[in-house]
């Protein structure tokens, strides 16, 4: 399987286009969330939550921070 392949067979179907928006990737966040992954750490100065989405529990593991910059 080539890289187009894996890409396609495991893109999230709802985001698309030039920017994403919290709005836009918080359901897709929510959807594929397990184990306690998801969390909130904090609140953006527009009130947003910051999600620290933690996949991973070895030497090397992949964290993402998700907030919303403007409205």
């Amino acid at each position: 399987m080539n890289l187009e392949q894996v890409f396609n067979l495991y893109k999230e179907q709802s985001l698309h286009g030039r920017y994403i928006t919290l709005e836009s990737i918080e359901p897709a966040l929510k959807k594929n969330s397990s184990n306690n992954e998801l969390k909130i750490i904090g609140q953006s100065v527009l009130n947003n939550p910051i999600y620290k989405y933690e996949i991973g529990n070895g030497k090397n593991q992949n964290i993402a921070l998700v907030t919303n910059a403007r409205k």
